[in-house]
């Protein structure tokens, strides 16, 4: 009778955290984000998995939430359709549209600035002009394609570099070697990797500049749709939770630690560009949070 009585409880257990563990699955957020569907496309791996990571940090059971990938659409899309609750989270970098929208905006650089370091992919024909280059002057004599678009036009456009519209990012890099612009600056956790594909697509004449990098004081940051404010909360914790485990800097390394490495930014010219547009609450004084330049070269 002990053994019957011992295995019916055993058995009341099983069942209590079965209901349990399903109850907290139910609670789980399927969130809605602008990932993309393309596979070559790799931008949107790093977004994904530190959204993941941070969803995991502050679940019962991690990895119950799901992330739904909607199409990579440009920033001002992406910032409208947050707001209209179309996604629940979405991706952007500091600009007049995102510091006059109502999205919710949580003050986490993910990738510790490493978007406002530029590389210049150009055409092999001024190469030697770049290489001559130490001033943001000295780059107004080149056409730099730029898609109007992106986050970060109106910091280029407020910098009177002269500018190239191309909107399709598709064909940016074919129309990069034949000569319908000199350059573009392209971030260094994307640059080698579109070389990369462009070549295996055909393209030619073109190449990382070896020489000169930009940087400005920006990155890419979560925003959260309105009539979400908890989840905002949940990211945002999760985020301080995985820098305090080590786990944040640790898929940052896996992601960008051989990029960084191979840029060797300490040998190159560094030109300094100002960006107005980044948020008064984003901790620029956080040395460990953000990859900032330590010396600008003769």
């Amino acid at each position: 009778m002990m053994w019957v009585a011992m295995w019916r409880g055993q058995g009341r257990l099983w069942w209590f955290c079965l209901l349990l563990q399903l109850t907290l699955i139910a609670k789980a957020d399927v969130v809605r984000f602008p990932g993309g569907a393309d596979p070559t496309d790799k931008r949107w791996e790093y977004p994904i998995a530190v959204l993941q990571l941070a969803l995991n940090k502050t679940s019962p059971i991690p990895g119950a939430d799901q992330i739904v990938r909607g199409e990579a659409r440009i920033q001002r899309r992406r910032i409208l359709e947050t707001e209209s609750g179309q996604l629940d989270v979405g991706l952007a970098i500091p600009s007049p549209d995102l510091l006059a929208s109502k999205a919710i905006f949580i003050p986490f650089p993910i990738q510790k600035g490493l978007q406002g370091w530029r590389l210049i992919l150009a055409n092999n024909e001024v190469q030697g002009q770049l290489d001559r280059a130490s001033t943001l002057h000295d780059l107004k004599t080149l056409r730099m394609g730029y898609n109007p678009g992106w986050g970060d036009w109106p910091v280029m456009l407020r910098a009177g570099l002269p500018v190239v519209e191309m909107r399709e990012y598709s064909t940016m890099f074919n129309a990069l070697s034949i000569g319908r612009f000199d350059w573009i600056p392209r971030g260094l956790s994307e640059v080698y990797g579109e070389l990369n594909r462009a070549r295996q697509q055909g393209v030619r004449n073109i190449s990382v500049n070896t020489r000169l990098a930009l940087f400005f004081p920006s990155d890419f940051f979560f925003i959260v749709t309105p009539s979400k404010p908890e989840l905002a909360k949940r990211i945002e914790h999760g985020l301080k939770l995985a820098r305090e485990s080590g786990e944040f800097d640790k898929l940052f390394e896996q992601h960008f630690g051989e990029i960084i490495n191979q840029s060797e930014l300490d040998k190159r010219t560094l030109i300094l560009i100002d960006n107005p547009y980044l948020p008064n609450s984003v901790p620029t004084s956080d040395n460990k949070l953000w990859m900032l330049p330590q010396h600008t070269a003769p």
